[in-house]
């Protein structure tokens, strides 16, 4: 097994999506779905963060020579429960959940997201860190799996969405080069409805270099400067025209940054809608819809 899947296998040992690594080591999700599909091998210094992340040594985790970790069965009888003395030099520690006191070593922290944090709990003995991670998997899967839908539900809508706009627009194309016998405005349609097919589409999918391009070429804008005006009938006429003036203006250049943020987003959705569509299909955890 190579070190890629050794990788893969920890992560979803404890319950983390490939982003959720990717931000406990500051690197990109794209690089922990390289490193588990083996097309690059991570460095020392990144195996080391990832054998503590995981809680095993680097040579077990090269290696792939750790054990699993067995779920413990739930024992009613309390005299069954182990518990390890500590040594006189050992500090104690208190377990949040059931209130006993454990050697600080027996003692574990608990991770988990809350939105877009990372929530810390604990300490935790033994014992009911098994039975917390358990419940906590389980709830991460549920989560995993109502996440899931939400992608495929908007990637549906996507399609819906993205094929009536390319229907209006080409119709209203098409309705146009009747009417003037310029058929050149069925090219100018079918262009435009493309671009706003896989516009809507990339949108649908959550915050990405689509809808970032969007808002930010569509958002430019000219700002109203400072006037020096007199506080006489003419002065009061004069800063009217001129706030007139700079409102067409403004209008006008919002109107051509619309344009353009359609044309340069929906060219660029072309080439970067295939790639979200197939991570929403084989890795719906790293599509954020928030």
């Amino acid at each position: 097994m190579g070190i890629g899947n050794n990788i893969k296998e920890q992560r979803q040992k404890l319950g983390l999506t490939q982003k959720d690594v990717a931000e406990k080591l500051n690197v990109t999700a794209q690089a922990v779905s390289r490193w588990e599909n083996e097309d690059v091998e991570p460095s020392i210094d990144t195996l080391k963060q990832l054998s503590s992340l995981f809680n095993v040594s680097l040579d077990d985790f090269l290696n792939n020579n750790y054990e699993p970790k067995k779920e413990e069965p739930v024992v009613e009888e309390v005299a069954k429960e182990i518990v390890v003395e500590p040594t006189p030099s050992e500090p104690m520690g208190v377990c949040n959940h059931c209130g006993k006191q454990y050697p600080a070593s027996q003692l574990s922290t608990q991770s988990r997201r809350v939105g877009r944090h990372t929530k810390h709990e604990g300490p935790y003995c033994p014992n009911c860190w098994n039975a917390i991670h358990k419940a906590h998997r389980e709830q991460m899967d549920y989560e995993a799996k109502e996440h899931a839908k939400r992608v495929k539900s908007r990637r549906i809508l996507g399609y819906i969405l993205g094929l009536a706009a390319f229907a209006v627009l080409f119709g209203l194309s098409f309705g146009l080069a009747i009417n003037s016998t310029d058929y050149s405005w069925l090219a100018v349609g079918a262009v435009a409805g493309v671009c706003a097919y896989f516009i809507i589409a990339c949108a649908l999918l959550g915050d990405n270099l689509v809808t970032s391009c969007f808002t930010t070429i569509a958002g430019f804008g000219i700002k109203f400067p400072g006037i020096i005006f007199t506080l006489d009938l003419d002065g009061i006429v004069f800063l009217i025209l001129v706030k007139v003036l700079f409102g067409i203006i403004s209008i006008i250049v919002s109107f051509f940054a619309f344009i353009a943020a359609c044309i340069i987003s929906g060219l660029l959705a072309i080439v970067y809608y295939p790639y979200i569509l197939v991570i929403s299909y084989k890795h719906p955890e790293d599509i954020d819809l928030d």
